[in-house]
């Protein structure tokens, strides 16, 4: 097997594990680094990790208690006789997805005897006051593909109903628009629960890749901007409206055209989370140049909190200037393979 038989959902044995990332080493059933153990980096990488877990499980008296929450956040404890200060806890409290994979495998059910392929992980929190174990927070960055796939969330499982949050809350259909968040503002103190319950999801990890989601967004957006349009008194620009992204893909640099009231073409970039105001989001090259290129007109419509089933949203809206106010972080490198001079 290669690492390309790897697949959502699917379950394997420990011996596929072996086969898929370090075939070339010895595998010896229930002994061994591939046999028993449950974090193993994998050879020949940067700091790549396989994570084989069982729920359940129980180690000189000591009950794991783990779950994983609606989002996708991982509630998990290492080894009992880990320290805050072991080479392996220190490298899990600092990885970086961007960089390194960790790849999990999850038994819910001890009666199980294969692991199921949940996706990457990506370090969230730790408690810095607990060790012995050491206890984690995890985002499953695949959670949404996971989730589309089986139709149902893992925490209905696992997750005690009494630990669960109920965070709904009533909202109204349409945009609210809010105040784009400043350097000194504070975020909100968490509530008084315990660490393994408060839990708080990397939005932007597992909505990376998630069209559909920014599809939606863009979607309420033509219609904010029509209905704007409308109600100021030109019904013309609002027929005017385009969903570029959809009419043309994403190429342009960005998803809508829309008008100012004086006829002014509007560039409208949408990027929509279910997250907070807070929740990072990610831009493409061409969508930053673009918004240099046309300063005047390039607008990003950020949308948190956003509930599909009510058509709703929190907005704030950045102009090409305040967008340079924010902090972009590379993520990757375009290579020349012309030698430097």
């Amino acid at each position: 097997m290669s690492e390309s038989a790897l697949k959502l959902s699917s379950k394997y044995t420990r011996e596929d594990i072996h086969d898929i990332f370090a075939p070339e080493d010895d595998y010896s059933k229930g002994s061994g680094t591939w046999g028993i153990h449950g974090w193993i980096p994998i050879p020949e990488t940067t700091n790549d990790y396989v994570v084989i877990t069982t729920f359940g499980q129980k180690d000189l008296g000591y009950e794991f208690k783990e779950h994983i929450s609606d989002n996708g956040v991982m509630v998990w404890q290492s080894q009992k006789r880990q320290r805050l200060d072991d080479k392996h806890i220190q490298k899990w409290i600092y990885h970086d997805e961007l960089v390194s994979d960790i790849h999990f495998f999850l038994k819910a059910n001890k009666k199980d005897p294969n692991w199921e392929y949940m996706g990457r992980l990506k370090y969230l929190n730790h408690d810095p006051d607990k060790q012995q174990p050491v206890h984690f927070q995890w985002q499953l960055i695949d959670w949404h593909d996971l989730t589309e796939e089986k139709k149902i969330y893992w925490s209905s499982i696992n997750q005690p109903e009494d630990n669960k949050i109920n965070n709904k809350k009533k909202v109204n259909k349409g945009l609210r628009e809010t105040n784009p968040p400043t350097p000194k503002e504070r975020l909100s103190k968490p509530a008084k629960i315990s660490f393994d319950n408060r839990v708080k999801p990397d939005y932007s990890a597992i909505e990376l890749k998630n069209r559909n989601l920014g599809l939606a967004g863009e979607e309420l957006v033509v219609r904010h901007e029509i209905e704007k349009l409308k109600s100021s008194g030109y019904p013309e620009l609002a027929r005017k409206v385009v969903h570029v992204a959809k009419e043309q893909g994403d190429g342009a640099g960005y998803d809508i055209k829309s008008f100012s009231e004086d006829g002014s073409p509007l560039f409208i970039e949408v990027k929509t989370t279910e997250g907070s105001k807070h929740s990072n989001f990610f831009m493409s090259a061409k969508e930053r140049l673009f918004a240099q290129e046309y300063p005047e007109n390039f607008r990003l419509y950020r949308l948190y909190e956003f509930h599909k089933e009510s058509e709703s949203a929190e907005l704030y809206i950045l102009d090409a200037k305040g967008l340079e106010m924010l902090d972009f972080s590379p993520v990757s490198y375009r290579v020349n393979p012309n030698i430097k001079d």
